[in-house]
């Protein structure tokens, strides 16, 4: 670039050199952008997923079911149920009910504590 009489002037053989070095850096520029966007949505992705599992998780260890005290009155279905609503409710739209799956092991015997331990295992599949 000269400077002639206060005017700034680009050279004819500078025309193409700018464009191409902006083209450069914003596409370094850009993809930096996208990809912290990308690993923020991942990010969120992973924690709202693991705070719908352990809230379900929770909700299934208390015995509680949405139909009240009579849970168990149609089977364990209304149970199931009441666990996969837990789950769909804190996930805010990530999962649909297909893609949790519930599962009770047989309970085993506590011989410290002398009881039945109930197991409820409670797995969530995310394709988002």
């Amino acid at each position: 670039m000269t400077l002639r009489k206060g005017k700034i002037q680009a050279k004819p053989a500078d025309s193409g050199q700018t464009l191409v070095e902006f083209a450069i850096a914003a596409m370094v520029f850009l993809l930096l952008l996208f990809a912290t966007i990308d690993f923020g949505y991942l990010y969120y992705v992973k924690v709202t997923l693991q705070n719908a599992v352990r809230q379900a998780g929770r909700y299934a260890i208390t015995g509680n079911c949405s139909a009240g005290a009579n849970c168990f009155l149609g089977g364990s279905t209304n149970r199931y149920n009441s666990i996969i609503q837990v789950a769909l409710t804190y996930s805010f739209g990530l999962i649909t009910a297909s893609n949790i799956s519930i599962t009770c092991p047989p309970p085993l015997l506590d011989y410290l504590a002398d009881v039945l331990a109930m197991r409820v295992v409670l797995a969530v599949l995310a394709i988002p």
